[in-house]
């Protein structure tokens, strides 16, 4: 019974690095999903920071959301399914009323039943997001959160525990190969 609490890793290869781009910039490479989660996006504080040697950028922000959320799936049959499962559970009714809708190719549609409608529940939530921006020489990492105000403390434990645990390993570079000019015979 609440929004869950949803945490997401990317990895961007290219983009503007964490802690040396302007805010703008920042917003434009790796917030844009953020809006798409809220209904109204409101930016929060931006704190640099420092993760394994890396530069990191904290972020924040929050925004209204209306969550409508599936309780029980709606049933459609076709139709032949429909009358016989109807008429199993109203035993004796040679009258049995449904809602029919019409599916399939066109030239080809076939009846679906909807047996049963389902039941949605609908709420409005106040999110917190928070994110972690850590940028190597390669690629910046972006490590985000979002949950309901009220659990914002979880989405802060987490990109903590992150940060301090984070280390960075960095593969050796392949060697460059060289070649020499072929011996000359007799040398």
């Amino acid at each position: 019974g609440g929004y869950p609490l949803a945490v997401a890793l990317t990895l961007f290869p290219e983009g503007p690095r964490a802690g040396a781009a302007p805010e703008e910039a920042v917003d434009g490479a790796y917030l844009p999903s953020w809006r798409a989660h809220v209904d109204r996006f409101t930016p929060g504080e931006r704190k640099p920071s420092t993760v394994d040697g890396l530069r990191a950028l904290r972020v924040t922000g929050s925004g209204p959301k209306h969550v409508r959320e599936e309780v029980r799936k709606p049933i459609v049959l076709k139709e032949a399914q429909a009358v016989a499962l109807l008429r199993e559970r109203n035993p004796g009714k040679s009258v049995i009323t449904y809602q029919a809708r019409m599916s399939g190719k066109a030239g080809d549609f076939i009846p679906e039943v909807v047996v049963d409608p389902g039941e949605y529940r609908e709420a409005d939530y106040e999110l917190s997001l928070s994110a972690l921006l850590v940028s190597s020489r390669r690629a910046t990492l972006l490590l985000e959160c979002r949950a309901p105000t009220s659990r914002r403390g979880e989405c802060d434990d987490a990109l903590g525990s992150f940060e301090r645990g984070l280390r960075v390993v960095e593969r050796p570079r392949r060697l460059d190969l060289w070649t020499a000019s072929p011996l000359k015979p007799g040398s």
